[in-house]
This record gives C-alpha cells, sequence and structure tokens, in this order.
C-alpha cells in the first residue's frame, strides 16, 4: 500500500463515521476542497469497502465532489485503480478548460 501511495501521490483520508480512502487532492484552498476519494469495489456487493486499494488491478470506485460549489455536481467511476488515476487526470484538465 505505500508503493501505491508513494508512486500515484495517494494520501489516506477519513470522511467521517468511521470510512477510509484514498485520496487525492486537486486544489486546496482557504474557502474549497476538492479531492477525489478511492475505494475498492466489490460487484456482488454492488457497493464500495471501507478498506484501502491494496494493488493496481484492484476494481475501485472513484468519486469526485466540488463541496464549494453545487454538491449535486458530482463525478463517479469504476475501474482498476492503475486506469482509474489516469482517467481522473483526464476528466480533470477537461473541467479545468
Amino acid at each position: 500500500m505505500k508503493k501505491l501511495i508513494e508512486k500515484y501521490g495517494l494520501e489516506v483520508f477519513g470522511s467521517g463515521g468511521g470510512h477510509i480512502h484514498f485520496a487525492q487532492f486537486i486544489e486546496e484552498t482557504p474557502h474549497s476542497q476538492k479531492y477525489w476519494l478511492i475505494n475498492p469495489w466489490v460487484d456482488a456487493d454492488e457497493d464500495w469497502l471501507n478498506e484501502l486499494p491494496t494493488h493496481e488491478d484492484q476494481i475501485c470506485l472513484f468519486g469526485f465532489q466540488d463541496w464549494s460549489e453545487d454538491p449535486s455536481n458530482e463525478i463517479s467511476f469504476k475501474a482498476p485503480l492503475s486506469e482509474g488515476l489516469e482517467r481522473m487526470k483526464t476528466i480533470f484538465e477537461e473541467v479545468k478548460k
């Protein structure tokens, strides 16, 4: 797990209520935080696991919400960890345009 954190610039993040995620912060200002939350996905349960991904090929749920804007502006998708991290970058670059 430490290798994933270092390789991809991820952070361990607790979002409250005992939930834990990998996070990648996109932008932080005194008035807002923009970040992606990442957790393993289990198809059989159709839900994310409250644990951290452990390998690059693990299917994960990626979720982004900009709490400084309309909270309904959410982006989420499922992908293997390594592919999803690349897709996050592409999505964020498109949003910035």
